[in-house]
């Protein structure tokens, strides 16, 4: 083949192959434009997801915060109405249970103190009912708070042989309390706690045991330094709770069976309320039950030793001996029965006491007259507690004495209300039913020398 026909087909050949690279080239820039406006559809597409997405986050961010405000003010509403339905409740069991305390103390008829032994038995147990309603509350809300101070725990258990003392005799039950010689005198922790606990769970014990006995026993464990563990059994020989129930029984609202309430009483509230203050003082709860046999409730919270206070009986001794013979003192209360109650509690140490209604009259009466206390009650018609305490420590007031020392002496006996009390420039706080002993113990706090 001469020169001309080769390069002619050299030619054709190259034309042939540039005109399938061309259609190569022009596949795959049709396909590239394919994949490139797919994956820009797709980004578009992902674009309108996040924002519908963003758009449906804030939405359901305004939704919850919404339902934030509104869960905010149902608690507050909750809250407003256990503190009113506490007032009231409290208002008249104050007179009821005072005026019963004083009959105890000045009869020797036996059938009055039978009777007003019965009476006041029945209005510690509504006490009882309104102060678990509270507290769970309180402990639903996460507003409950610990102390930490150096108290007697011996003095604690001397406290419950008495509460319990009248129970165990009129069930002819053996009640003992027994005590580990390791465990400091003085220890430190919430004594309070510590004896709403203890309250709850003898109560429970002799609620639920008709013969045979409530032992108690408290006992020291692992020391580490300062702290060690504070093991607390208590046993009964009563009815015990089925297996079937043992493990629903901390629950709220919660009875062995649904007879128990009838025969028993009680809100169901008591053992979830227990392992709460249990639990949240890093301590642990359980029992051991069999049916017909009896009961155990064990726990076991962290504690530290207290620092003895060797002057403890010289001070002891000291309150004893306090005279609150001659003190002055002006009680606001709007209750006609409370001031009746009042005034017969103050006359039993000599005590000076003058009365008003409510606020106003108290202003009156202080701008006009000095006085060593005001015992003040916080809800009234006219200036209630609050306003009158600003107007008495107002230095544009016409009251004689600023700095007179005031109590709040209130049914309303949140944890909330004693922090405001003091902010509003009091003194002190102290809750009705007016308990007679811890008033007389508040006086001799501020008056004895």
């Amino acid at each position: 083949m001469d020169s001309p026909e080769i390069l002619k087909n050299i030619i054709r050949r190259e034309r042939k192959a540039r005109k399938m690279a061309e259609q190569w080239l022009e596949k795959k820039s049709l396909e590239l434009y394919l994949a490139n406006e797919q994956l820009k559809g797709m980004n578009e597409s992902l674009e309108e997801k996040i924002l519908a997405r963003t758009k449906e986050i804030e939405a359901s961010k305004e939704a919850l915060l919404v339902e934030k405000d509104k869960a905010e003010a149902a608690t507050r509403a909750k809250s407003e109405f256990l503190s009113n339905m506490s007032h009231e409740i409290r208002t008249p069991l104050n007179a009821i249970m005072g005026l019963t305390d004083l009959i105890l103390q000045d009869s020797r008829d036996d059938v009055a103190v039978e009777y007003s032994s019965s009476i006041k038995y029945s209005a510690e147990n509504l006490l009882h009912i309104i102060n678990e309603i509270l507290d769970f509350s309180k402990i639903e809300a996460g507003k409950i708070t610990f102390e930490e101070i150096d108290f007697d725990l011996g003095k604690v258990c001397k406290g419950l042989e008495d509460t319990f003392r009248h129970k165990a005799e009129e069930k002819s039950l053996v009640f003992v309390i027994e005590q580990d010689r390791r465990i400091p005198q003085i220890v430190n922790g919430d004594p309070v706690k510590l004896n709403q606990i203890l309250i709850n769970l003898i109560g429970n014990a002799f609620k639920f045991t008709d013969e045979g006995f409530v032992r108690v026993s408290l006992k020291w464990e692992k020391q580490e330094g300062k702290h060690f563990d504070l093991l607390v059994r208590v046993e009964d020989s009563g009815i015990g709770i089925p297996k079937a129930k043992q493990g629903d029984i901390f629950q709220t609202f919660t009875q062995a069976n649904n007879s128990t309430t009838r025969l028993y009483g009680g809100t169901g509230l008591g053992l979830a309320i227990t392992r709460k203050l249990v639990e949240l003082q890093r301590g642990k709860i359980w029992l051991e039950s069999e049916e017909g046999v009896g009961t155990s409730f064990s726990f076991r919270i962290p504690m530290r030793e207290g620092i003895p206070i060797e002057t403890k009986e010289i001070a002891n001794n000291k309150r004893k001996e306090a005279s609150l013979k001659d003190l002055k003192v002006l009680v606001v209360e709007d209750i006609a029965v409370n001031r009746f109650l009042m005034k017969q509690i103050l006359k039993r140490k000599q005590i000076r006491g003058d009365f008003a209604v409510n606020g106003r009259e108290a202003i009156e009466i202080l701008s006009e007259q000095t006085y060593d206390l005001v015992l003040m009650d916080l809800h009234m018609p006219e200036i209630d507690g609050w306003k009158a305490t600003e107007i008495i420590r107002s230095q544009d007031s016409p009251v004689l004495n600023h700095e007179v020392p005031i109590i709040a002496l209130t049914a309303d006996a949140f944890e909330e209300t004693k922090s405001k009390v003091l902010k509003a420039g009091m003194d002190g706080f102290l809750p009705k039913p007016v308990d007679i002993h811890q008033l007389y113990d508040t006086l001799i706090d501020l008056f004895a020398d």
